[in-house]
């Protein structure tokens, strides 16, 4: 029980590592604005000032862009929606005039589910992009940039978290114990040794006739599985006191 719990928690460790590392690939890839699927602009209010959303999604990397409007124009092509849950800007709440000067960046990223996220803010007059659970690997030239910049995102998301080191952590259990296991039961299912690969076959007159001290010299092909109740008396598996410290 102690070995399994071992292999577990290691397992479940690389996993985590495994998670972060996606994410920050993911987050570090460099894109183009071609690669992007833009989603859209949306408005948050019917009057101003208000919210306007931009959101780019690529492989495992979204990103939601969020620029405070002081005036409404009806002939724009807007229309409300739910911003991802994973965005920290409070949607449902309008906006001041004091942020209007700001151009909020969030980022997640990670695969198959999100698991890191980063908030950012640009000043639009110095270009000044400050960031928060993340670091940004470049600067801006431009506030339109800001669709592209590479920021490595620190902050969890938890669901999306979990979820991912589950994931990784079930491929990395079955890359290490995965074909030992399926080896183990091949040998098994022959009647030799799981853990030395033994011939128990052998052994068949000791497990019906426990009298009987000398096996037979060609003893009878046996079923799958016969023999290996009796242990291995190359390497003690399943005998006495050594089977049970393992």
């Amino acid at each position: 029980m102690r070995r399994w719990i071992h292999r577990t928690a290691l397992c479940l460790i690389l996993g985590a590592i495994s998670t972060v590392a996606v994410a920050w690939g993911c987050a570090c890839v460099p894109r183009n604005r071609p690669s992007f699927n833009e989603v859209g602009r949306f408005e948050s209010h019917a009057t101003a000032p208000l919210w306007n959303m931009d959101q780019l999604d690529g492989f495992g990397f979204s990103r939601v862009l969020w620029m405070v409007m002081l005036a409404h124009f009806p002939g724009a092509d807007m229309r409300r929606v739910d911003p991802p849950d994973w965005t920290r800007v409070v949607w449902g709440r309008q906006p001041t005039e004091a942020v209007a000067s700001e151009y909020i960046v969030e980022t997640a990223s990670g695969w198959p589910a999100f698991a890191l996220a980063s908030f950012g803010t640009v000043n639009l007059d110095s270009l000044q992009l400050d960031v928060s659970c993340g670091i940004a690997l470049e600067g801006l030239q431009s506030w339109e940039d800001a669709d592209l910049v590479r920021i490595v995102p620190f902050g969890p998301i938890w669901p999306g978290f979990l979820i991912d080191t589950l994931f990784y952590a079930a491929i990395w259990f079955g890359v290490f114990f995965g074909f030992t296991g399926a080896k183990k039961l091949m040998r098994v299912r022959r009647g030799r040794c799981p853990r030395c690969g033994y011939d128990l076959r052998g052994q068949r007159a000791e497990v019906n006739d426990q009298k009987s001290e000398v096996n037979p010299p060609h003893p009878r092909p046996l079923q799958e599985g016969e023999g290996v109740r009796a242990g291995c008396p190359e390497c003690g598996w399943r005998r006495g006191a050594d089977s049970q410290s393992r």
